[in-house]
């Protein structure tokens, strides 16, 4: 690896777009691990920044790294236990604007699904907060994703965007009508906790459903869901005595096995002499085993099945989609432009510092002379050449500052530190990411 490499953006990943669930599921990472998942994706040669981003539609890995490595393809291979080559089919890779583009676009909710708090904003959010308590999130992966953040505040903001997205609400409504007739009186059961199942528990109440009850994984805590929203709740060793009280049941745990399997379903059919259900499963990895579908009366609808029926419903105007990618291409401009600018500061530093040591240098070669002369004249001798070298960088770095507002700055900034001889610039953006830090 070239120590002198500028660290670039490098983004990797598989979504619902290309990769099945069965590919996605295998990629997914529990809350509880995405903190260790950092740290051994951050521990990869030439990684000097990096993030994951992962919700039940994508699993992306961004990272500033030097070179063109291909670790964070290694990283996802064996975070998958995948052998070599079986996940390229389903990878999209993207590098610096092709990946500041791509992520703008995911955080906006352009490039993600339709129904509301499975993929976007928050989510991304909580990822920049595992990597910033991590140390995983540095001075350039922080000035994207708070750009990030602010490009789909205006893409929200300015277009039809922010009220695009389908409630939990509406697809379940949908799936009462067509397997039950109606919602109405249909008794609900949450099954766990997150922000994801707060979402929902707040969308279904007043839906025309009967009891929404909940089974959680914080049972008696009174920061649990049940306790935020005064809903009844049973603890998580409970869930396959209540379960079958349940109607719909609407699950989002994202355990490491599924949570029910065919032999539960039977069991839940017995209790309920064959009355039907529904599972909607949002998360991933699937709870709901796919052998519990084949069930006569078990209707099983995993998380691309849900946002199907999400994209169904949402039929957005192409003139405001059109709209949102201007946006989306404006701020990617923006955001180029200001990492130009922000570029040429290790190199002014540089700069002045190179002056500097010159100016110091030849003072201490002069010292014997220069000794010669009063304290008065000496310090009138260090202003005046101090001064001529505050002059000579001040016209420099206002050029160099200019420089960095147009296209191939880093060429040109190049060329300078060439001329005047100085040091490598890595060293000193190092240096000043360091210190931003």
């Amino acid at each position: 690896m070239n120590s002198h490499m500028q660290a670039c953006y490098h983004l990797v990943g598989v979504s619902g777009k290309i990769a099945p669930i069965t590919i996605r599921e295998r990629l997914a990472i529990p809350e509880p691990r995405l903190a260790e998942a950092l740290r051994h994706l951050s521990a990869r040669p030439g990684i000097a920044e990096s993030i994951i981003l992962c919700t039940a539609s994508r699993t992306e890995v961004l990272v500033a790294a030097k070179g063109e490595g291909s670790e964070p393809r290694r990283f996802l291979d064996k975070l998958g236990e995948f052998p070599a080559g079986e996940l390229s089919p389903y990878l999209y890779e993207h590098r610096e604007r092709s990946a500041v583009r791509h992520l703008f676009r995911v955080t906006a909710g352009l490039d993600d699904a339709p129904l509301r708090g499975t993929g976007g904003l928050r989510l991304i959010r909580h990822a920049c907060t595992v990597a910033r308590a991590e140390g995983t999130l540095g001075r350039r992966l922080g000035l994207l994703t708070d750009h990030a953040f602010s490009a789909a505040r205006r893409v929200r903001k300015e277009t039809w965007m922010g009220t695009s997205s389908v409630s939990v609400a509406a697809v379940v409504h949908e799936l009462a009508n067509r397997i039950a007739g109606s919602i109405s009186g249909l008794k609900i059961c949450l099954v766990g906790d997150g922000g994801f199942a707060e979402d929902a528990a707040r969308q279904l109440l007043g839906s025309g459903a009967g009891e929404l009850f909940v089974v959680s994984w914080r049972h008696g805590e009174p920061t649990s869901l049940a306790a935020r929203l005064g809903l009844r709740e049973f603890r998580s060793e409970e869930l396959y005595e209540v379960c079958h009280l349940a109607d719909i049941v609407i699950t989002c745990v994202g355990a490491q096995s599924p949570l029910f399997r065919r032999a539960h379903g039977e069991a839940f059919l017995a209790h309920r002499r064959n009355r039907p259900m529904i599972f909607a499963d949002l998360a991933l990895p699937r709870d709901v085993h796919p052998e519990m579908g084949a069930l006569d009366g078990i209707f099983v609808f995993n998380i691309d099945d849900i946002q199907e029926i999400a994209s169904r419903q949402l039929s957005p105007l192409n003139e405001g989609i059109q709209e949102a990618e201007a946006i989306i291409d404006e701020e990617v401009d923006r955001f180029h432009a200001r990492l130009n600018a922000t570029s040429v500061v290790p190199a002014i530093i540089s700069l002045r510092r190179h002056l500097e040591s010159i100016r110091q240098h030849e003072m201490r070669r002069l010292a014997k002379r220069l000794a010669l002369l009063s304290a008065e004249q000496r310090s009138v001798l260090d202003d005046m050449t101090l001064r001529m070298v505050n002059k000579v960088a001040h016209s420099s770095s206002t050029t160099l500052r200019a420089m960095g507002d147009l296209p191939g700055s880093a060429a040109q900034v190049a060329m300078v530190a060439r001329i005047f001889g100085l040091p490598a610039q890595s060293e000193f953006r190092e240096e000043t990411d360091g210190m931003a830090a």
